[in-house]
């Protein structure tokens, strides 16, 4: 399993068993086993990556992972909750959240909730998708794995737990220090 780290002071990923721990602010995770990164881009202050399983594409994908930090955000989680509660995602049609969890990890505010939708624009198809938001001091940071099927209790089991592992970290800062990365224990995807 990899574990990728989002380093903000450079804009961009690099991989922790490679380069070390980077410097500042840095949003922690580990890729799922069988998944590979296939696609990057940042527009503006937005970094958006995407990962699917080896055997697929974002063109044609059963599962993905997508990461989405918004550089310099001040938008609260309870914006984010408020959005949420307000309008249905981008294309989604017919949609159910439910909240998950609200609180506090590494001294961050986090909130994870799951969005079903019956039918997406871009596909015609339902998709299932769990999320974990991390209120940042420096940025707003997403997390997120959809299906477009509905996935067995244990895949949704799994990715509850993956999320756990999902943390941000600061080297500047002693109470939120990022963890050693040659003692960091893999999680389950």
């Amino acid at each position: 399993m990899r574990m990728h780290v989002l380093a903000l002071a450079l804009a961009s990923f690099l991989s922790q068993s490679a380069l070390g721990q980077p410097p500042g602010e840095n949003l922690q995770f580990h890729v799922p086993d069988g998944f590979k990164m296939d696609f990057q881009a940042q527009q503006k202050n937005v970094i958006l990556v995407e990962y699917v399983p080896q055997a697929e594409s974002v063109k044609n994908w059963t599962e993905m992972v997508t990461v989405q930090v918004v550089l310099g955000s001040r938008t609260t989680l309870e914006q984010v909750l408020a959005s949420l509660q307000a309008q249905p995602p981008q294309g989604c049609k017919d949609h159910k959240v439910a909240i998950l969890g609200k609180g506090q990890e590494n001294g961050y505010a986090f909130l994870s909730w799951s969005v079903f939708c019956s039918q997406t624009a871009v596909t015609g198809k339902p998709e299932f998708s769990w999320f974990k938001a991390i209120r940042g001091n420096d940025s707003l940071y997403v997390v997120f794995k959809s299906f477009k099927s509905e996935p067995p209790q244990e895949k949704v089991a799994d990715w509850n737990q993956h999320m756990q592992g999902i943390i941000v970290c600061d080297t500047r800062l002693a109470d939120r220090a990022c963890p050693n990365p040659s003692k960091a224990k893999p999680q389950s995807p």
